[in-house]
């Protein structure tokens, strides 16, 4: 989620959570115990509803592991367990309940819809499972796989024209709801311009960064952005991951200038950047970078590209977006107009004002169109500078996924084959 990107303010509560969007489920379940359980008959708190909480969370999860236990049955296909399938749907419905809930403010009515959602989530491993096992009476099941395919694709045959007809009315429906939907979605938070959708290299499973152009990035980003923006959560030694070499790196790092101590004496002293150290802030503290910008603190550029709607196509249209004032009586002054920036004023200067502001070392032809994209481009390796190769891991498990899952049919088909 883009708020999880957004830095963190010591003194500032967030006024609500949302996990990523697997634990939302849980994290329902973990708010569903509102209530603390005194011992009787005494003043003491058995167990408080922080407590319930934490034990419904991993209850939640540990209740997996005694399925086999749970649930006896001699028969495990839910096809053949028509009460057991009802049950089934109505379980992914309250999880389906739940993590709609854990994305939604600790208010009602979601406190009350996540309790029974967690109230049935519970039951149906404690209580519906154990008397399914016990008296549930299956359907009478094939003699083989391939029977129960057969009568299934029997029956689809003779359904198909009938659900044809309902998926494309299904269908036309959907396109036209998506088509009076866009007129909606052209506006960003606050009124702010949609930003347009732009080609980036590191886009898709098998994208990558542009060595090139991260380099003209950081280059841009030395040049303009550093004298307000620091890079706070990144090291001179991440610049490896742009292309330089460690002779270069330490040239980089040299140029700043680094309070260290104390020495021996008890002092503090300046000394020249070294790969270990994090990237030089412009100012000493925030204090001092509202001093001179107006009273507002410029943004850590390290993951602005994850913490914005619309990410590097959102930076990008912001940086080359800047429009002058409609009217002669202008803008107040620090103010300037952008119609991508929500309410479409912001505190910040152009910062690319002409083309050849950046003298680029590989002799690129420095315009604002240019210098935007490859600053963006730099600061998307800042947000997610681990990008290739957690690409590279996904696409080596999805190929052993596959390789595996053939294995798994060839072992299928040898197992019934005797029976087909």
């Amino acid at each position: 989620h883009p708020d999880h990107f957004i830095e963190f303010q010591p003194l500032v509560t967030p006024a609500h959570i949302v996990p990523e969007w697997y634990f939302l489920p849980f994290y329902a379940i973990l708010r569903a115990w509102t209530i603390d359980i005194p011992i009787p008959f005494t003043d003491a708190t058995l167990i408080t509803a922080k407590l319930g909480g934490v034990l419904l969370l991993f209850g939640a999860v540990a209740i997996l592991f005694f399925m086999p236990w749970l649930d006896s049955h001699p028969v495990k296909s839910a096809r053949y367990r028509p009460i057991y399938r009802v049950a089934l749907l109505f379980l992914v419905a309250s999880v389906v309940a739940l993590g709609y809930v854990g994305a939604k403010p600790v208010e009602q009515p979601w406190v009350t819809v996540g309790q029974f959602a967690t109230l049935y989530y519970f039951a149906f491993f404690l209580i519906i499972l154990p008397l399914l096992s016990r008296y549930e009476v299956a359907r009478p099941m094939p003699n083989s796989i391939h029977d129960a395919v057969l009568k299934k694709n029997h029956k689809f045959e003779k359904k198909t024209a009938s659900k044809g007809k309902k998926l494309s009315l299904v269908l036309l429906i959907g396109l036209v709801c998506a088509i009076i939907s866009v007129p909606q979605g052209a506006k960003a938070a606050g009124d702010a311009l949609h930003p347009e959708k732009q080609s980036w290299s590191f886009q898709g499973i098998t994208g990558q960064y542009d060595k090139a152009s991260l380099q003209r990035g950081f280059q841009v980003y030395q040049q303009v952005c550093a004298s307000c923006h620091s890079l706070k959560y990144l090291y001179y030694r991440d610049l490896a991951g742009l292309g330089y070499s460690e002779a270069e790196i330490k040239a980089i790092a040299a140029q700043a200038e680094i309070t260290d101590g104390p020495d021996d004496t008890g002092e503090y002293f300046e000394r020249p950047g070294k790969p270990f150290d994090r990237f030089q802030s412009p100012f000493a503290n925030d204090e001092q970078a509202k001093a001179v910008n107006g009273g507002k603190l410029p943004p850590d550029l390290s993951l602005i590209n994850t913490a914005r709607h619309g990410g590097a196509d959102y930076i990008h249209a912001l940086l080359v977006g800047f429009e002058d004032p409609p009217t002669e009586d202008g803008l107040p002054d620090g103010v300037y107009l952008n119609p991508y920036f929500p309410g479409g004023q912001i505190g910040m200067a152009p910062p690319l004002v002409a083309d050849g502001q950046v003298d680029y070392a590989d002799g690129t032809e420095p315009t604002v169109v240019q210098m935007s994209k490859d600053v963006t481009h730099f600061l998307q390796w800042a947000s997610d500078p681990h990008m290739e190769t957690r690409k590279r891991t996904g696409l080596a498990i999805c190929l052993f996924l596959i390789a595996f899952s053939g294995i798994m049919y060839a072992v299928k088909k040898k197992i019934w084959a005797d029976l087909h």
